[in-house]
């Protein structure tokens, strides 16, 4: 008799439990969620030197981005930003995109601190950045130039729910950039106010910036011959190594899942290189499982991989990919965000350009040769250096510091002024 309302209790004390559960489960989705990608690149000869190269050259951004010449609000860029010609440095901060989810309706400040480099073009427009100076216009009507000497950006963003976002139309041009790539994501559509309230939001799927820098990172890459050595200097692991080749429309990869802090490993290429086609196909898979690991969406890492394919699997020239470890991100590029997000992912690829032993070696005996013998090698010159686009005029100054830094022809002066960085 006692059977049903021991019954009822236990039923009773499940359904509280599977109520608690629900609810529980509930909390925990509350707040938003931060991912962000982006890539690093540099440039090393064959010994492992870390080169200055042309890393803030002009590229083929659409021409809505910001950049120090076009920095919108009525900026003004502090110190050397605001030159005409493309920077030098070791590093280039290439596409970090941040990408928001939400409900819709969340308020998100975020800042993001490059202490050891300079943010040199973004979008949507920034509430600040640094460093510059600007007009802010004052409760009374006056208005007060405010100074911030920091290399910084901040945004404030605000996530649009689904049906915001279907009215919402984004800045668009004809061409084909690889920057519309980044917007192919579930993440939520975001209104970003800009400095002192602006009257005017803009509007994208992502906070976009990119920059220069002049540090190193914790890997360091040799050659000579088909073997190729990398090496961990950091105190992190380095992990989803790619070690890639391409010649001539093909090429080949060897992958290295993890290289331990201190630890040096040496791989060689073979003698049968894949057709660049199939190559790109299975190397973009692979990257993509890698990102995934990382804790990227699959959509955000499709977009990273579709961003960055030509210029990683297609250009001329040996290379490695790796994913960098989060805590060298966060000492390189402190984020703050208010509020905080129930889950922050950063996942960045650096990308180590490594100058060809032949190559070297065969332009440092043009111009050992031009220097001798007085002949013009200028056009056997520009034809080896043209496939490198903008790794192309650094290699160059790498063989002539061997050679002679101060030996110039008519012809040699005109190949170095062309200065071939912009590809």
């Amino acid at each position: 008799m006692k059977t049903l309302p021991s019954l009822g209790r236990f039923l009773c004390f499940a359904f509280t439990l599977f109520a608690f559960t629900l609810s529980s489960h509930a909390q925990v989705k509350k707040g938003y969620v931060a991912h962000e990608w982006g890539t690093f690149t540099s440039l090393q000869a064959s010994d492992g030197t870390l080169l200055t190269w042309n890393a803030g050259a002009p590229t083929d951004l659409p021409n809505f981005v910001y950049n120090w010449k076009m920095p919108g609000a009525g900026r003004l860029p502090a110190g050397m930003l605001a030159l005409n010609k493309g920077t030098a440095a070791l590093q280039r901060m290439e596409t970090p995109v941040v990408y928001l989810y939400g409900n819709g309706g969340e308020s998100v400040d975020l800042t993001v601190r490059f202490p050891k480099g300079t943010i040199t073009e973004w979008y949507p427009h920034a509430a600040d950045v640094g460093p510059s100076y600007i007009r802010v216009a004052n409760d009374d009507g006056s208005e007060t130039n405010v100074s911030n000497l920091e290399s910084m950006i901040r945004w404030r963003a605000t996530i649009l729910s689904k049906g915001e976002s279907a009215t919402t139309k984004l800045p668009v041009e004809k061409s084909d950039n690889h920057y519309f790539a980044a917007r192919e994501t579930d993440a939520a559509l975001l209104m970003v106010s800009g400095p002192n309230q602006a009257r005017y939001s803009e509007f994208e799927k992502f906070l976009f910036y990119r920059g220069i820098g002049n540090f190193s990172t914790p890997l360091i890459v040799t050659g000579e011959g088909a073997k190729i050595t990398v090496s961990n200097t950091g105190t992190e692991p380095l992990k989803h190594l790619f070690v890639y080749t391409v010649r001539n429309g093909k090429g080949q990869f060897v992958p290295i899942e993890q290289l331990a802090p201190g630890e040096e490993k040496t791989i060689e290429f073979s003698a049968k290189s894949e057709p660049l086609k199939k190559l790109v196909t299975q190397i973009s898979r692979d990257l993509i499982a890698s990102l995934r690991k990382e804790g990227l969406y699959e959509p955000e890492a499709r977009a990273m991989v579709k961003t960055w394919k030509s210029s990683w699997f297609e250009e001329e020239g040996t290379r490695v990919l790796y994913t960098l470890p989060e805590k060298w991100t966060e000492e390189i590029l402190p984020i703050t965000l208010d509020p905080q997000p129930r889950e922050l992912v950063r996942v960045m690829v650096g990308r180590a350009e490594l100058i060809r032993p032949d190559t070297e070696r065969e332009i440092i005996g043009l111009l050992t040769e031009a220097k001798d013998q007085q002949r013009d090698v200028s056009r056997e010159i520009g034809r080896l250096l043209k496939p490198y686009g903008r790794f192309g005029h650094p290699i160059y100054m790498r063989a002539l510091s061997k050679v002679d830094p101060t030996y110039q022809t008519p012809e040699l002066w005109k190949l170095y002024s062309m200065n071939p960085a912009t590809k």
